[in-house]
């Protein structure tokens, strides 16, 4: 949980608190999620997480806001482009790799398959 070792003890709680108000849906939001990821909806899984996180959040909206975009940085932005550093340097030395990721990180615009592209690695996006 180092990727949350940036954030106030009092955000990382209230993440804890949001998190808890979304059990009586849970079957719900993870049906609607779970649809998503099979339809390759990816940004959508991210979107809708956002969506019911905002809804349930106590307190400032755009306070909110912010802590969700510094998790989402935290979770997904800082981690992918760590991970292309890593991805670079085995690309590059000729063998064939494979990197398998979470849904999360395959949309939005420092997701691993554009960073891939930005640093001028073919990459093969094989169909599950």
């Amino acid at each position: 949980f180092a990727m949350f070792s940036g954030l106030k003890p009092e955000e990382q709680t209230e993440m804890i608190r949001a998190t808890l108000r979304l059990a009586e849906n849970a079957t719900d939001i993870y049906t609607t999620m779970v649809d998503a990821y099979f339809r390759e909806e990816h940004r959508l899984i991210w979107q809708f997480s956002r969506d019911v996180s905002l809804e349930v959040t106590a307190g400032d909206r755009a306070e909110a806001e912010q802590l969700f975009a510094e998790m989402e940085k935290a979770m997904l932005t800082n981690r992918n482009h760590a991970w292309i550093e890593v991805i670079e340097a085995e690309a590059r030395s000729g063998r064939h790799i494979t990197v398998a990721v979470g849904a999360g990180h395959l949309s939005g615009t420092t997701s691993v398959p554009k960073l891939l592209t930005a640093y001028g690695i073919d990459a093969e996006r094989v169909a599950y």
